[in-house]
């Protein structure tokens, strides 16, 4: 939660970003309060929440790509093998 928050406001440190941010927040439904709202969000985050989200994401196999040469990917078939289980 700190580092959301702390991205946010290091937009904000230049004159330039704290423009950004009016223009982009005023095409919200939330107005130029659209930060504190992203401020709120990130608060209501519970544990659970995020347990439930990497349970998710990580609820299925991983797909892997990669490039190499044949005598390569040969030489560590064990190990991308052992990626499977």
């Amino acid at each position: 939660k700190k580092r959301l928050k702390s991205a946010i406001l290091n937009s904000l440190e230049t004159n330039s970003g704290k423009n950004r941010t009016v223009a982009s927040n005023s095409n919200t439904p939330y107005g130029l309060n659209y930060t504190n709202e992203i401020y709120n969000m990130i608060d209501s985050i519970t544990p659970e929440d995020i347990l439930n989200t990497a349970n998710y994401i990580f609820s299925t196999k991983p797909v892997y790509s990669l490039t190499g040469t044949k005598e390569t990917i040969e030489a560590n078939k064990e190990f991308l093998d052992s990626l499977a289980g």
